[in-house]
């Protein structure tokens, strides 16, 4: 994943995309601090949890950002979250999380919401949006009471 991210800027510069080339070398930094603080390289899954702390952020930063008046700003953001969100598998759709949900509260026999959360986000493995995840659960579980 490192070296398609390298390949990825540099094809930026090349074709002189701008706004893409800064934030892929933004997300290259945040992958090189990582590596500094793990003192080696990181594998593609922990690169995998950088990209996807980063895309909460982004996506925390673009609602306060609209919510605050600043469209400008916010759409600057975007364009950097749909770069990292290049680099994450296909997020998985609200039905999909629903029935994955069902099945696992039919499989474990319960209504605990942390239980659920953790197993759901377990099977997911970075697919599913983590409060997409805790709004179906809650729903689920608020059904079943």
């Amino acid at each position: 994943m490192r070296d398609e991210i390298q390949q990825d800027m540099i094809a930026a510069m090349k074709a002189q995309a701008k706004e893409r080339l800064e934030a892929l070398r933004y997300l290259w930094s945040l992958i090189r601090n990582a590596e500094i603080d793990a003192k080696g390289n990181l594998a593609d899954e922990q690169v995998m949890k950088v990209i996807q702390t980063e895309v909460k952020k982004r996506k925390e930063a673009i609602e306060q950002m609209k919510q605050g008046g600043r469209d400008e700003l916010a759409s600057e953001e975007e364009v950097k979250l749909k770069v990292l969100m290049e680099f994450l598998p296909e997020q998985m759709r609200e039905g999909e999380i629903s029935e994955l949900v069902n099945q696992i509260i039919s499989e474990q026999q319960t209504k605990d919401f942390g239980t659920i959360m953790r197993e759901v986000m377990k099977k997911a493995a970075g697919k599913a949006d983590g409060k997409m995840v805790s709004e179906v659960v809650k729903a689920k579980i608020s059904l079943s009471l």
